[in-house]
């Protein structure tokens, strides 16, 4: 029985159809790995070190300040602490009164975040506030989006830094306590403890009030 001759150019049109299906895939795992890689920002400070950076949120520049521990490695997750300021001060004021545990963070390599809440000038500088709901000044008086604001920050944190998820908590004191509160209720699924200290919860809001 004689065989028959195999049709060569209906051979080799099914071969570069392959091809073109397996370059097809190739070219778009290359492109989907560069769109990826745009969500990385490469000029986001990696050196050890405290720097002031700002995101913009409602079309308004929002500051924060990072602290970068000595040993930080930029391949190994890190737990990350935002730590948020009272009412009568800002980022760098509560920078100062926390040096004990800024030197604990040093010695775990834990990854530091000081939030800046806002004002009705520069919201970098001055005595700085956050809408908690039912306090305090300007933010809660405009509805400030304070947990808005946060998750973005966190959301930009996770994309610049190599940052353990499981590991993510918040500290404040006063109206900074206040908001803790709120983002524990609000963002429970962001944050693995928080501590808020000096803080109340709920209630009215007092225009009076003065927090400390």
């Amino acid at each position: 029985m004689k065989k028959k001759p195999v049709n060569q150019k209906k051979h080799s049109g099914i071969l570069s159809g392959s091809l073109w299906f397996f370059t097809l895939i190739i070219l778009s795992a290359i492109f989907f790995m560069m769109c990826q890689k745009e969500d990385v920002n490469s000029d986001a400070p990696i050196k050890p070190g405290r720097y002031e950076l700002s995101i913009k949120m409602d079309s308004v520049l929002r500051w924060y300040t990072i602290v970068i521990p000595t040993g930080y490695d930029h391949n190994q997750k890190r737990p990350l602490v935002l730590a948020f300021h009272p009412g009568d001060a800002n980022m760098n004021d509560f920078y100062d009164a926390l040096l004990g545990f800024l030197d604990s963070a040093e010695k775990e390599n834990w990854l530091v975040v000081l939030p800046n809440g806002r004002n009705e000038t520069d919201n970098r500088t001055g005595e700085c506030l956050w809408n908690a709901v039912h306090c305090c000044g300007f933010p809660y008086v405009l509805n400030i989006d304070d947990v808005g604001f946060i998750r973005k920050l966190i959301d930009k944190l996770q994309k610049d830094y190599k940052i353990d998820k499981n590991r993510i908590y918040a500290m404040g004191r006063s109206n900074g306590g206040m908001l803790v509160h709120r983002l524990g209720a609000e963002l429970w699924d962001v944050f693995a403890a928080i501590a808020p200290f000096n803080a109340t919860t709920g209630g009215q809001f007092n225009p009076n009030y003065s927090p400390l």
